[in-house]
């Protein structure tokens, strides 16, 4: 076993959480899942309950619509700051939201999605075009503006071969917009192993803003901007998620009780991204 980012093998079991072990590499803190995935691993993990089953998952991705749409239109804005709109590649487009938001503002492309249901529900009422692969296993001869991971990275069952896939598909100049969990923040340091992105075998990685730029330089791209994003949920995926930890970890039930009674299911919530980033990165236009 050895580490992703660093390649070293000086590892050390931090945790055990849902059947996992929770490691860390000695020499560059990344902390990630002690597993070796199997082959249909994509199928299993992101089969149609993790949609709407609740749990780690969702309990009705398809009612988080608006709000990822919204989310799209946002990021949309947010990049044109750094480039015009161009041709986008969505990484994990599940029904294809997000992308519909980048679109809306301009953009124009297609989305990746391991999950038939989820890209064949993009496909069909929304118009988008929506490939059911994972990253791992799709390569195209055609270049992109931007490719996005939004909350996609930290899931990758093979890291390096998914980015590699990911850089010889981005045109010169071109960027990798990525939003992810921050391990380091004081959030994930505080609850610890109760931390709630510590969610095997779902999420596999577990990064903090200096790793995910070593990872992203190993594949030739430059860190460009960071920040902390404006993120919504729906009231019924924070009752679905705090009831989830409540029966896993220590997180009291009572709160999951309290906001259960207080909110109700179709409200939006913000969520603060404390312990959420944003990262932009570009592609030399000599690469």
């Amino acid at each position: 076993m050895h580490c992703v980012i660093c390649r070293g093998q000086k590892i050390r079991r931090l945790f055990f959480k849902q059947h996992y072990w929770i490691c860390a590499c000695r020499e560059c803190d990344h902390h990630f899942v002690e597993i070796r995935p199997s082959p249909n691993h994509v199928e299993l993990v992101y089969a149609d309950a993790y949609f709407s089953g609740g749990g780690a998952g969702y309990p009705d991705y398809l009612c988080e619509r608006e709000i990822l749409i919204r989310q799209g239109k946002r990021y949309a804005d947010l990049l044109s700051k750094y480039t015009e709109p161009g041709s986008i590649l969505d990484i994990g487009a599940a029904a294809g939201f997000l992308l519909k938001g980048f679109i809306e503002a301009g953009w124009t492309g297609l989305g990746i999605e391991p999950n038939s249901s989820m890209a064949a529900h993009g496909q069909r009422e929304l118009g988008l075009k929506i490939i059911n692969t994972p990253l791992e296993a799709f390569s195209s001869k055609d270049k992109y503006r931007l490719i996005t991971m939004v909350q996609v990275i930290a899931h990758f069952y093979n890291l390096r071969q998914a980015l590699h896939n990911a850089t010889t598909m981005l045109e010169p100049g071109g960027l990798v917009l990525v939003e992810t969990w921050n391990k380091d923040s004081w959030i994930a340091r505080l609850a610890k192993s109760n931390w709630h992105e510590y969610n095997p075998p779902s999420v596999l990685h577990f990064f903090s803003r200096r790793n995910l730029i070593i990872l992203m330089s190993q594949f030739g791209l430059e860190p460009l901007a960071m920040g902390r994003p404006r993120k919504w949920i729906s009231a019924r995926h924070l009752k679905s998620v705090l009831a989830y930890n409540a029966t896993s970890s220590s997180v009291p039930s009572l709160l999951a009780a309290s906001i259960s009674r207080l909110l109700p299911d179709r409200s939006m919530v913000p969520y603060p991204a404390l312990d959420l980033f944003w990262a932009l990165f570009r592609k030399p236009h000599h690469a």
